[in-house]
């Protein structure tokens, strides 16, 4: 069986979250995306695969710069396409290799990315 591959991208804008605007404590350092996959010869079919490599992106305002980026392989094969992940790896330890911190992730966390207390943070073009 081959391997599938998607991208899903987050874009970092104004969106505002009140439990984090009033809270004082630091923001969580991961959040989950669930969704369903269907497959692309027959759309109507949902994606029954036992190995989808998915590339969590997060993007700037302006989709040009990729502030946080990991990869997960997950299996829909019993979920009937569905798919749930935890996003937000920490850069060191064992779950650090989701991370593609040796080709595009600059190794932001999450609180830095969606804090939004700096002017710019770091960031690699996206293309």
């Amino acid at each position: 069986m081959f391997l599938k591959f998607i991208v899903l991208t987050v874009v970092v804008g104004s969106v505002i979250f009140t439990s984090m605007a009033f809270a004082q404590t630091e923001p969580p350092q991961f959040m989950t995306v669930d969704g369903r996959l269907y497959d692309s010869a027959t759309p109507e079919d949902p994606l029954l695969d036992n190995s989808v490599l998915m590339k969590i992106q997060i993007l700037n305002p302006a989709k040009t710069c990729i502030l946080y980026e990991e990869e997960q392989t997950v299996s829909t094969l019993s979920s009937n396409g569905y798919f749930n992940v935890r996003v937000g790896s920490p850069t060191s330890g064992a779950e650090s290799l989701k991370r593609t911190t040796a080709t595009i992730d600059v190794g932001n966390s999450m609180m830095q990315i969606f804090q939004n207390q700096n002017a710019s943070i770091a960031g690699k073009t996206s293309g």
